[in-house]
């Protein structure tokens, strides 16, 4: 098959959101088609192709997550990544929607709606056409020289493309995954977790059913007085099975508890990323601790007890039936009763070990937050007074945690209970002679009872601290279901300023934090044009930061409008707003990462950065008087800062801050926040020199 034929099933790049739609809709991800489905800007070319295609995904609530196609790793990546999209040129022209792929052929969606097959190597020759024919070109001269010419096998020449080019990038494609706030139902599809359940539903059922089948067969002869070698060689085989069958369901277990904790990390990972700063701020640093431990917590103990208490449940139905077939009556009534019975010691024992659960976090936040406050503790409290309200917590915990232990144990001691008297309703019949066979299954099924009814204590015990444990990570798993204001996708790419249209404007602004009276900023009213500067003063407290958050969507008004080139943030969407209008906050509240000095310089532009990147932000930091600091690093920009960014004294990290909202691209405005505050008198010159030229629109916010 040509490159010809690979490109006709591909889509051209105006469509590539409608190829997005349908990968979205064969995978189970979109339900529907969207009603209004995102209209792709004219003119689509080069990194705004990719800009493009994420802000799509985003308006879809779906995933589009770029990977990168080494050379050396073409042909598993195309195996690998469906549903997804891929580049067939370096254009981004013509992109190929990837469902699946198996034995060699890879399965697409051509624009016209029907599901072709092509070929592996095909695919893969187009998508690395480019880098093969480069490869082609530097081995020539060796092949020449060697006097193969056209005798040099294929295989050969493409493992001499590879040494060459093995670890080069050829593309960036999209892998299309389901939004990690989308639906759990949606979530639980894309992991597959239908699969390993059911075998493991089946190999229980099945296990059970053998064991039953072995008591019956052994059971019978001994209750009989005699032993066939038939009947033992069939009980044996009965048992032999439960190898296979228990390591089925061990491994469906383990399957099915990984791709379930993945899908729930994924979801907590995401509602952290999206959870209200106010509200951080509101918990204190010791819920935010707690919250984390149960966090960690909640996989194990929702997993392992879910999947116990099912299969302990499922055990228990199945011993109740297997005693309604065999008509034991007397017995079922016994067992029905102690189920009753165990059932209230079971919502007595959730309830006292709810309580424990709460007052074991409350220890755990009330220790983070006196960890955290210890200073003030040793300044304004009396060494003797300490410790008098954690003995307290710490007797009431003692407490709790000892009446939980107590209503296990007569639990426990019911199961046995219900056990014994259910045996002692069979021995009448034992005496008088009834069927073996029958007694034996009988006793076979009180077993399987048994052993769900010991199983369900524990895998309820963990049910109720994984309930608990839900509460408290609850707001993060409700805050990966919040949206964010998308906006058009097809404004992602950036538009020339025009000069008769403000940058950014409030009309009648006003903003009131909640449990506040009063509002903090009141009917504010600005127009800032493409370059000009501004300087806010004024006393703390006085709303400057509530301003700049205002205009930066870090916030949005309680009562009127915020206008960026006339469009609000419904239009724009956070991300498009928040990468023209930059803020820079104050020093305290932004942050140096761990990796390199580039990666913290030009993490607002793009990464990993090119030459013109890098240079640029060399020129930016000597401009700053960074200079000293570049020429001390061993690594120059690629040296790393070390974690919060240690290796920096306090004035150089301002100038850090400073020179990231500098670098970057797209910026129609700069917001700084008392940007200056930590820098001397020469240095602050300087940087105000720097910033009034390099700016678009400016304003600063500072003291007066």
């Amino acid at each position: 098959m040509s490159g010809a034929e690979v490109l006709e099933a591909g889509w051209p790049v105006e469509r590539a959101h409608e190829a997005m739609i349908a990968l979205g809709i064969a995978a189970g991800y979109l339900v529907l088609p969207p009603e209004r489905p995102p209209v792709a800007p004219r003119g689509l070319a080069g990194p705004e192709v990719d800009r493009w295609l994420m802000r799509a995904a985003e308006s879809l609530e779906l995933d589009a997550e770029p990977i990168s196609i080494i050379y050396d790793e073409t042909r598993i990546a195309l195996a690998r990544m469906g549903p997804a999209l891929v580049p067939l040129d370096d254009e981004e022209r013509h992109w190929l929607a990837i469902t699946s792929a198996r034995a060699g052929r890879v399965r697409v969606l051509a624009p016209g709606g029907e599901v072709v097959e092509l070929p592996l190597e095909a695919v893969r020759a187009q998508v690395a056409r480019d880098c093969d024919e480069e490869g082609d070109r530097l081995i020539a001269p060796v092949i020449e020289a060697a006097g193969l010419g056209d005798r040099l096998d294929p295989r050969a020449r493409q493992e001499l493309r590879h040494q060459l080019r093995s670890q080069r990038r050829i593309r960036r494609a999209f892998m299309i995954r389901p939004h990690p706030g989308a639906g759990w139902r949606v979530l639980a599809r894309d992991a597959r977790l239908l699969r390993p359940l059911l075998l493991l539903l089946a190999s229980q059922l099945l296990g059970s059913l053998a064991l039953i089948l072995a008591w019956a067969a052994v059971g019978s002869g001994v209750l009989e007085g005699r032993v066939e070698a038939a009947w033992l060689v069939a009980a044996a085989l009965l048992a032999l099975s439960q190898v296979p069958l228990r390591a089925a369901g061990s491994w469906a277990q383990g399957t099915f508890a990984l791709e379930a904790a993945r899908v729930l990390k994924q979801r907590l990972f995401h509602g952290v990323l999206r959870i209200d700063r106010d509200e951080i701020r509101r918990d204190g640093a010791g819920q935010l601790v707690a919250r984390v431990m149960e966090a960690e917590a909640i996989e194990t103990l929702a997993l392992g007890g879910g999947l116990a208490t099912g299969l302990a449940t499922l055990e228990l139905l199945m011993a109740v039936g297997i005693l309604l077939l065999l008509d034991a009556s007397w017995v079922l009534l016994v067992l029905v009763l102690g189920m009753l019975a165990n059932g209230l010691m079971l919502l007595r024992m959730a309830s006292r070990q709810r309580a424990f659960t709460d007052a074991r976090l409350g220890l755990t936040h009330d220790l983070i937050e006196r960890m955290v406050g210890h200073r003030t503790r040793i300044t304004q409290e009396r060494p003797s007074q300490w410790h008098e309200e954690e003995d307290l917590a710490l007797v009431r915990a003692r407490e709790l945690a000892a009446a939980a232990d107590g209503t296990e144990v007569a639990y426990r001691t019911m199961n046995r209970l219900i056990f014994v008297a259910s045996v002692a309703v069979l021995m009448p019949l034992w005496v008088s002679g009834a069927d073996a066979t029958r007694l034996a299954a009988c006793v076979g099924g009180l077993l399987l009872a048994h052993r769900a009814l010991g199983s369900l204590s524990g895998g309820v015990e963990q049910l109720v601290a994984a309930s608990i444990s839900a509460s408290r990570i609850g707001p993060l798993l409700r805050a990966a279901t919040r949206r964010t204001v998308v906006g058009e996708p097809a404004l992602s790419i950036a538009s020339p300023a025009r000069g008769d249209v403000p940058v950014v404007e409030l009309r009648g602004a006003s903003l009131q934090y909640p449990g506040r009276p009063s509002p903090a900023l009141c009917d504010a009213t600005l127009r800032v044009g493409a370059r000009d500067r501004l300087l806010c003063q004024g006393p703390s407290g006085g709303g400057k930061s509530t301003l700049a958050q205002l205009l930066c969507a870090m916030r949005t008004p309680s009562a009127g409008l915020v206008l960026s080139d006339g469009l609000d943030l419904g239009a724009l969407g956070e991300d498009e707003w928040r990468s023209r209008i930059i803020l820079v906050p104050q020093f305290h509240e932004n942050y140096v990462f761990v990796k390199s000095l580039a990666f913290n310089l030009l993490m607002g532009s793009q990464w990993p950065p090119d030459e013109e990147d890098l240079e640029r932000a060399e020129a930016l930091c000597r401009e700053l008087g960074l200079g000293p600091l570049l020429d001390r690093m061993p690594a120059g920009l690629m040296q790393p800062v070390g974690d919060s960014g240690w290796q920096l004294s306090h004035g150089e990290q301002s100038r850090v801050f400073l020179a990231r909202a500098l670098l970057c691209k797209d910026a129609r405005m700069l917001v700084l926040d008392e940007s200056f505050g930590a820098l001397d008198p020469s240095t602050l010159e300087r940087c105000v020199a720097v910033t009034l030229h390099r700016a678009p629109a400016l304003m600063v916010i500072a003291h007066p």
